[in-house]
């Protein structure tokens, strides 16, 4: 889950030719240029600089995990039951829709997350959901519109469920 990753700088250094194609910046990646006439050259000077003065304080990156992760899974993602409102409840503008919903998984439920149509419009700590949506309040006018609720644990995973509801 995004929440759980970290980045780190890779002491990778090279000089400029190494990273890009001079002749086509978009077909820019790394050791593109190493065919370049000038590269050995550059890079000679480089890693010579490089080995004088070193990199700085920017700290080693730790060994990448191979391990499985058995903790983020499609089965380990909570399960959400929306009680309220139920398939094509129809509302004003105006009017407050109460959403219900509970869910479950392996590890203990923390919040949820509220979209409408994919705007979202609320979250809700806790492990069941009591919220109140006005529709004009978001900028929905009639029509309809898809109330996804999502779940997220303890551990980041996260379920969803969609209810589509009609506005008069």
């Amino acid at each position: 889950p995004p929440e759980t990753r970290k980045e780190y700088v890779i002491k990778n250094p090279h000089n400029i030719l190494y990273w890009i194609n001079k002749d086509n910046l978009l077909d820019s990646r790394p050791s593109v240029g190493i065919s370049d006439p000038q590269y050995k050259n550059w890079e000679a000077v480089f890693q010579n600089w490089v080995t004088t003065n070193g990199t700085g304080d920017t700290p080693d990156a730790p060994i990448k995990p191979t391990e499985f992760d058995d903790v983020h899974t499609i089965a380990s993602s909570p399960i959400v039951t929306i009680t309220a409102p139920v398939i094509q409840t129809t509302i004003g503008t105006t009017e407050s829709l109460l959403i219900t919903a509970t869910a479950t998984g392996i590890q203990s439920i923390t919040k949820f997350e509220l979209y409408a149509n994919d705007q979202f419009i609320g979250t809700m700590d806790g492990s069941s959901l009591n919220y109140q949506f006005i529709p004009e309040d978001f900028g929905f006018i009639a029509g309809p519109i898809t109330i996804k609720i999502v779940a997220v644990d303890s551990q980041f995973n996260r379920g969803n469920a969609t209810v589509m509801i009609s506005v008069k």
